[in-house]
Formats: C-alpha cells, sequence, structure tokens
C-alpha cells in the first residue's frame, strides 16, 4: 500500500510469525533467498521511526498539506539521523493543527516546534519552515472539483440556493410578509417589503446599491469614470455608453449625456421613442416595440390571459404583484410605496415644504414646490406634464380631433369632442365629477364628517372640517389660497403695478391696469357697458348666458331652458343624492 510519504511497506501473511523472506529491521541491506534461485529482493532498511512518521504524515495531507511537499521534505531529512527527531516534532505539532482545520492554529504549533526542535547547526529551523510550508502553500481540498449545484427545475440553469431550486422557483429563505413569495434579502424580508440594506437618504426607503450606502437614485453604487458622466458604472470602470456596451446616440442637448430617445432628445428634453410596428403609436418599451407588439415579452401563464407577465410569471391581476392595501379600518385602496397607507390617509412621500402636506413629486417636493420634472419653455415654472412641457405650452395628451389642441380626456378626446363622462342624471350635461354624477347630483367624494355634504378637500374632509389649509395667521380660520395665508391677509397674487394692492386678475395684472396696457378680458359689446364679456361678446346682464324661459324668471338656465325652481317636472334640489340613497345625508326630505 502506498503512503502519503512515498515509502511502501508490506506486512508478512501471518501476524504472530515472521515472514522469511521479509528482512530484519535494522542493520545493513540483505540478501534473501528464495525458492527461485534467481530472485533474489534486496529491501532497504526500514527506519524506526518510520510507521510513526507516516501516520502523522497521513494526517497532516487530511488537514491539508500538499503531498508534494511534504514527500520532498522527508526525503531530504529521514536520510540524516540527526534530523529524524527534528523533523518529528514539526509533522506532530502540523498534524494536532490539522485537526483543528485552522491556519491559525497549524502556523502556531509548527513555529512553536521550530524553536523546540532546532538541529545541530541551526539546521532544525529550516527544516520545520520546510515543514510549515508544506501544510500551507496548499488550500483544503484543492485537488478536488469544486461542486456547483443547479436548480432542480427543468431547463433551468441557476444556482440552488436552497431545497433544491434557485430563487425563482422557490428556492432558500422567503420573505416573511403575507402573501409574498419573493426572495429574503435579510431581515426576513425581500427587498420591496424593507428586506436588505437601505438607502441612508432622509426619506428614501430603496435599496442600497452594492457596496454603498445610498441608492443609485441618491449618488449609490460605483460611476463611470468619463469626466462629466455620471451615469452607473458597467464595464471596464465605464458606464454602458462610454463602455461601448450601449452604442446609442446621446441628447443633442449642450451637457445632457443621456440617450436619444427620437429626433436627437433624451426623455427629460421631450424625446419619445415609438412602437416599431406599423400603425401602433404606443411608446415603446423594449426592443423598439410596446408591450402588446413585443414579440419575446413574457405572457402570463394564468389559462386565457394574453396580459403580460409582471413577475413569477404573472400578470398583476392573477398574482404577479403583490398589493399592499391600506392599513386605515375600512380602506380598501392600495397602500402607497414604502408605507402602511394610501395617500388619502397619509401614506407616501409628502413636500419638505413646511406646512405642505401634498405628495412629493421629485426632488423632495410637490409640482407646486418646485418638484418633479419643470416644464422647458424659459421663465415658464409650471411642472412638465407627459413631456418636457406643460399643458399651457403643449404637453400632456391632446385632443385627437382633427384641428383640436384642447388636452384630451377621455378616449384621447376633449371634453367638447366627446371625451369628457356625463353626469348620469336625466337631462343633466354636466361633467362627471365622480361616481358617475356631477357634484350638484351627488357625485364626487362628500366630507367623511356626518352630516356634512360639502366636497372632500383633503384627508377625506371638506376646508371648513380640517380637510384643507387653513390661513397661518393666528386666530383666522378662513382658508389658505398662497403662501399659507387667505387672500385677507395677502394669500393670492398681486396686481404687478407698484403700490396696487389688487388681486391679479390675469398674465400678472388687475382688470383695471390690464385693460390700460391692453391685457384685459374681453369687454361687453352693449353700448355704454364696462362689465367683462361672458359669453357672445356680453356680459351677464345683457344676455352673455341664457336665462330661464319662465316669464318674469331672471334666474340662468340650467338644465332644458329653464332653472332649477322652474323645471317641468317639478323643482330641482340644488344637490340630489348619490345612487342607492333616498337623500343626503344630514338633508331632510
Amino acid at each position: 500500500m502506498s503512503r502519503p510519504g512515498g515509502v511502501s511497506r508490506s506486512r508478512p501473511a501471518n501476524e504472530g510469525e515472521r515472514d522469511p523472506k521479509r528482512p530484519r529491521i535494522g542493520g545493513a541491506p540483505q540478501n534473501v533467498e528464495t525458492e527461485d534461485d534467481d530472485l533474489q529482493v534486496i529491501c532497504p532498511p526500514v527506519n524506526p521511526v518510520q510507521s510513526e512518521v507516516n501516520a502523522i504524515v497521513a494526517m497532516a495531507v487530511a488537514g491539508g498539506a500538499d503531498p508534494v511537499a511534504v514527500e520532498q521534505m522527508l526525503a531530504a531529512t529521514l536520510g540524516d539521523p540527526t534530523q529524524v527527531q527534528a523533523t518529528l516534532a514539526v509533522l506532530r505539532a502540523v498534524a494536532a493543527g490539522a485537526q483543528n482545520r485552522t491556519t491559525a492554529g497549524i502556523t502556531a504549533a509548527a513555529l512553536s516546534a521550530m524553536n523546540a526542535a532546532s538541529g545541530p547547526n541551526g539546521q532544525g529551523n529550516s527544516l520545520a519552515a520546510n515543514a510549515v510550508t508544506a501544510v500551507l502553500t496548499r488550500p483544503p481540498h484543492a485537488d478536488r472539483p469544486a461542486i456547483i449545484r443547479r436548480c432542480q427545475v427543468d431547463a433551468c440553469n441557476k444556482l440552488d440556493v436552497g431545497g433544491g431550486k434557485c430563487t425563482a422557483h422557490g428556492g432558500g429563505k422567503r420573505c416573511q410578509v403575507d402573501g409574498c413569495n419573493a426572495g429574503d434579502r435579510g431581515g426576513g424580508k425581500c427587498i420591496s417589503h424593507g428586506g436588505g440594506k437601505r438607502c441612508q437618504s432622509d426619506r428614501c426607503d430603496a435599496g442600497a446599491a452594492s457596496g454603498g450606502k445610498f441608492c443609485v437614485t441618491h449618488g449609490g453604487g460605483l460611476r463611470c469614470t468619463e469626466e462629466g458622466c455620471d451615469r452607473v458604472r458597467k464595464v471596464r470602470g465605464k458606464c454602458a455608453v462610454h463602455g461601448g456596451i450601449n452604442k446609442k446616440k446621446l441628447c443633442v442637448v449642450a451637457g445632457c449625456s443621456s440617450k436619444d430617445l427620437g429626433g436627437g432628445l433624451c426623455k427629460t428634453h421631450g424625446g419619445v421613442r415609438l412602437c416599431s410596428h406599423e400603425g401602433c403609436n404606443k411608446r415603446a418599451k423594449a426592443r423598439g416595440a410596446c408591450v402588446q407588439h413585443d414579440s419575446r415579452e413574457k405572457i402570463c401563464s394564468h389559462p386565457g390571459c394574453a396580459f403580460p407577465a409582471r413577475a413569477r410569471g404573472k400578470c398583476k391581476d392573477h398574482g404577479g404583484v403583490v398589493m399592499k392595501m391600506c392599513a386605515s379600518e375600512g380602506c380598501a385602496a392600495k397602500a402607497a410605496t414604502g408605507s402602511d397607507r394610501c395617500r388619502a390617509h397619509g401614506g407616501g412621500k409628502r413636500c419638505s415644504h413646511e406646512g405642505c402636506e401634498k405628495m412629493d413629486a421629485g426632488r423632495g417636493f410637490c409640482v407646486a414646490h418646485g418638484g418633479g420634472k419643470r416644464c422647458q419653455v424659459p421663465n415658464c415654472t409650471k411642472g412638465a406634464t407627459r413631456s418636457s412641457f406643460c399643458v399651457a405650452h403643449g404637453g400632456g395628451k391632446r385632443c385627437t380631433f382633427e384641428g383640436c389642441d384642447k388636452p384630451g380626456h377621455f378616449k384621447g378626446l376633449c371634453a367638447a369632442h366627446g371625451g369628457g363622462k356625463l353626469c348620469q342624471a336625466p337631462d343633466c350635461k354636466k361633467w362627471d365629477a365622480g361616481f358617475g354624477f356631477c357634484r350638484s347630483h351627488g357625485g364626487g367624494k362628500r366630507c367623511s364628517v356626518e352630516g356634512c355634504t360639502t366636497p372632500v378637500k383633503l384627508r377625506g374632509l371638506c376646508i371648513k372640517h380640517g380637510g384643507g389649509h387653513t390661513c397661518s395667521v393666528e386666530g383666522c380660520n378662513r382658508s389658505a389660497k398662497t403662501r399659507s395665508l387667505c387672500i385677507e391677509h395677502g394669500g393670492v397674487k398681486l396686481c404687478k403695478v407698484p403700490n396696487c394692492t389688487k388681486m391679479d386678475r390675469g398674465r400678472g395684472f388687475c382688470s383695471k391696469h390690464g385693460n390700460l396696457l391692453g391685457l384685459g378680458g374681453l369687454k361687453c359689446t352693449h353700448e355704454g357697458c364696462n362689465k367683462c364679456a361672458v359669453s357672445k361678446g356680453l356680459c351677464c346682464e345683457h344676455g352673455g348666458v341664457r336665462r330661464c324661459q319662465m316669464k318674469g324668471c331672471q334666474k340662468m338656465d340650467r338644465n332644458g331652458g329653464f332653472c332649477n325652481a322652474h323645471q317641468p317636472g317639478g323643482p330641482v334640489p340644488d344637490a340630489l343624492p348619490p345612487p342607492g340613497m333616498t337623500q343626503l345625508p344630514g338633508i331632510m326630505a
């Protein structure tokens, strides 16, 4: 049987008797005669400590020693009787440390033996150093091939993270949030539910980028080394554009390093990439096609469903997205991202401006206080809508009716061309404010205070019951308009003319100064009338609005040529109860 030290040994046929063909231990080499006179076996002398050396070497090799290095060391030392004891002492120490399978234990034991086993002429230290080197120059099980476990699901080549499956197929630890099947990223939760390392930026709940304290949006992760480029690093210290992965053109706007989406502009500056499918005007999502026309887009695995899969092979309606519901009692709305409540009940990020409760549109502020994307027209401070411009300068959806440039609403049309929903009340031509009815007929949300039918302003309440912002002046309970002030205390825009305290009626001027500058609205065309025209060039008094057809009634036409009091079917109250109610709350029949 071959030993790791390179020394072979034969056993006698009978344990109790010495084999006559086996040479005696010690002494010079002997010639042993056999029955065959032509065969002679010459055996070298066996060292008395050889058996112990072999056993210790086997333990050292099992602990991670290099067999080749150990064999070379033994060949140089066991032949010298003066070095046998020193080498044996070192091997004992190495074997003891190897049993613990710790590099620190092997090193400490071997170095201690080096000092204790110094032979003549100081050669023991060098030999002991060879023994330490033989152990430490080879990691444990270096000669064994690495065992890589793969997911057991057919056609899946991902790594097995636990249970014989990859994370996508249910392997490893799962998120502990009820109904979530995503992988555990830390703390028993997935990334979406707060697991793993989070961004340290104020009010940011996103996951921190690898190797940093912030998410990619707030500067986390490695950045491109190209001068002036702030993109995330992808390959060879550069981003995808400068690293040669993404060879698309950049935006033509000076100082912009975003990709060209169409017309030489990026998304921020108005560039739009449309679907390449003939006749499709939808925005392209990937590979030049929209979700509907992308042949490589995964479809929901639910039988009979043709919608794109969002996660885990399912669409949104079939469990592809776990929707977290609002924690407020009786609320069925979806909870805002990173919060336990919906936006109506205080969930989500809020504007950082003092006293403002609006939602954060970007950079920590609402649109009114500078958050979100701004209109690209010079000197315009409004927020951009669905493009790089505000609604007044062409942003947002437009009416698809030929020649109409008004904002589009329902089915791509403006209200004048059928894009708005009308109130479901008979003969009512007002627009649907919510729940199928206009506000006069009970549509829209109402104040949650019992007995109050006023429309909701904020947090489920009307202004009177605390649903809006009140004036910041002490003792004033009026509704705040701008700058947290009511109209009486300066909460409105004033005329730009110095020392003029009148309100801005348009274009920065009051009615008087606007008319002097030629910026005022149209005047009534009736001779001698200076009132503002409402319709058809006339004011209300001179026919600018339709009047009730009832003789002697000067009220405005509300429906069918009559006011509410003179309707053919009887008087109509100013507000009707919503469907399913006999009367509005707090109003006696």
